[in-house]
C-alpha cells in the first residue's frame, strides 16, 4: 500500500471512507480539522446590531431555499435585523429581489479577506444544500465568539461533517426541518443572555479543536511518527518509485515544519 496514515477534516469523513473502504490493511486513520488562525480574530467586544448571515463561495450548492424563506418572518419578528449575505449567488440575489428586501441585506462579493464579514455579524446563518464534511466558515464564527444557526442533512449522500462543530443548545442550534429555521435565528437575536452563551461556548471549542497553533503540532506529531515506525512496505523491490519519492518528501516536509511553526509561535 502506498498510504500509511490517512488524514481527515472530521470524523464524518473518516467514518464515511471506513464504510466505503477496505480498512484493515496496516495504516492509520485519523482526524485534523482544518485550522483557524486566532491571531485574525476579532478580540474587542461588538456592539449589537441584529445582524446575521452567511459566507460562501457563490455556488448554488452553498445556499440553501432556506435562508430566502426565513427573512419575512425573521424582519417582521425582529425589526431592526439585518442581513449579511457575502459570495451570494445570482440566483440568491434575485430571490431577494423578489422578497423586496434589498434595503436589509447587503451582498458582498465572495473575497479571501473575510474578517470584516464576521465583523459586522451577530449570528451567523449556515444553510448548505449539501452540507459540509467539515465547514470552516462555522470554526471561523466560533472563533470570533459568534452563535451559529444551521441545517441538519442526515439524507443520503449528503455531508453532515458540520454537526461536530455547532452542538445544539451549545454553541447554536441544529434545526432538523426548515420550519424551525426561522424561530432558531429569532430567538437567539431577542436573547442576549443566549448570544453570549453560544458565543462563549463556541469560542472556547475552536480554541480547543480549531487553533493553528495546536494543530500544527498535532501534524509535526504524526509527521515523526511516520518517521520513525516501518513502512507497511518494507521491502524496497516491492516499494513503487512514487512511493520512495514520497518517503523523501516526507522527511523534507517534516524538517520543514519547524521553520513553518515561527508564525504560530
Amino acid at each position: 500500500h502506498l498510504i500509511d496514515c490517512h488524514l481527515f477534516v472530521s470524523n464524518f469523513c473518516l467514518r464515511r471512507y471506513v464504510r466505503r473502504h477496505q480498512t484493515d490493511n496496516g495504516a492509520s486513520y485519523q482526524v485534523l480539522h482544518n485550522p483557524v488562525d486566532f491571531e485574525e480574530v476579532l478580540s474587542a467586544p461588538r456592539n449589537f446590531t441584529a445582524t446575521f448571515g452567511q459566507c460562501a463561495r457563490p455556488d448554488e450548492a452553498k445556499w440553501d431555499r432556506v435562508l430566502l424563506q426565513s427573512l419575512p418572518k425573521i424582519f417582521r419578528r425582529v425589526p431592526q435585523a439585518r442581513a449579511v449575505y457575502q459570495g451570494a449567488t445570482d440566483r440568491f440575489k434575485e430571490g431577494l429581489n423578489r422578497l423586496g428586501v434589498q434595503e436589509r441585506v447587503a451582498v458582498p462579493e465572495a473575497c479571501l479577506a473575510v474578517g470584516d464579514f464576521y465583523r459586522r455579524l451577530d449570528l451567523l446563518t449556515h444553510a448548505s444544500r449539501t452540507g459540509e464534511t467539515f465547514g470552516l466558515v462555522i470554526a471561523e464564527a466560533m472563533a470570533n465568539g459568534l452563535p451559529v444557526v444551521t441545517l441538519s442533512r442526515p439524507q443520503r449522500k449528503k455531508a453532515n461533517g458540520h454537526l461536530e462543530l455547532v452542538e445544539d443548545n451549545m454553541t447554536g442550534f441544529v434545526c432538523r426541518y426548515r420550519w424551525q429555521y426561522a424561530d432558531a435565528v429569532i430567538e437567539i437575536l431577542q436573547n442576549a443572555a443566549l448570544r453570549s452563551k453560544f458565543g462563549q461556548s463556541g469560542q472556547e471549542k475552536a480554541r480547543e479543536c480549531f487553533d493553528a497553533r495546536l494543530l500544527t503540532a498535532k501534524l509535526e506529531t504524526v509527521y515523526r511518527d511516520l518517521m520513525e515506525k516501518p513502512p507497511l512496505v518494507t521491502d524496497d523491490s516491492q516499494m513503487s518509485p512514487k512511493r520512495k519519492v514520497m518517503g523523501g518528501s516526507i522527511a523534507r516536509f517534516a524538517a520543514s515544519l519547524a521553520r513553518r511553526r515561527v508564525r504560530y509561535g
